[in-house]
């Protein structure tokens, strides 16, 4: 029986590392960010309803600017609505065909990043079995953030759109708290995995 899981977190908290921590560990791994890079390049119907909202100059190429389109959503907050309608519908609809592959292929786990599980209305209802929120102090998530290259503007103005992490924290099943090093992620990541086990062997 697959057992669906929901990564959702702050910003720069390590949501991606304790996913690829759960692929390693023979789970089927499904990301929202990846899925909307590559609809915006790949999809003809959402490229073009992007260049319709956000302009052409958000591609370079074939391939999109995520930078530009940051910049003109700072400028333009009210545009971000309009976006999510874009992505969120294909996003949930990928999700789901992912999901049945999943089940086919035998996975016991299908665990899915999703940044904006509890603010987005479109995945608010959605049911996973379990939800983890990866958190972390802020000063650390603004310093890992500056790291990739974003800016504290840029970082302030994401978290505007995310609830806090203390209410991150209490909608969730699990909470991670990821302000060490990669090791002790990787620790907590596998203790809660070993729960995450048993429980389900317990359910079946």
């Amino acid at each position: 029986m697959l057992k669906t899981i929901a990564v959702t977190g702050s910003i720069a908290s390590g949501k991606s590392t304790v996913c690829s921590f759960f692929k390693e560990w023979g789970a089927a791994i499904f990301d929202a960010d990846t899925t909307v890079h590559h609809a915006a390049t790949h999809n003809h119907t959402i490229h073009q309803a992007l260049i319709e909202l956000l302009g052409e100059e958000i591609f370079k190429g074939n391939t999109i600017q995520r930078n530009r389109i940051l910049e003109i959503l700072m400028k333009k907050p009210h545009l971000l609505t309009s976006l999510e309608q874009i992505y969120h519908p294909y996003v949930l609809t990928t999700m789901h065909h992912e999901i049945q592959k999943a089940k086919k292929a035998s996975f016991a786990y299908f665990v899915a990043e999703i940044p904006l599980l509890f603010e987005s209305h479109y995945f608010r209802h959605q049911t996973f079995e379990r939800t983890i929120a990866v958190i972390s102090d802020p000063k650390i998530a603004i310093s890992r953030y500056l790291e990739r290259g974003g800016t504290i503007d840029q970082f302030s103005f994401l978290e505007k759109w995310q609830l806090p992490i203390d209410q991150k924290s209490k909608l969730a099943d699990h909470t991670l708290i990821n302000n060490g090093t990669v090791e002790e992620l990787y620790r907590a990541s596998y203790q809660l995995f070993l729960d995450l086990c048993r429980d389900h062997k317990n359910e079946n």
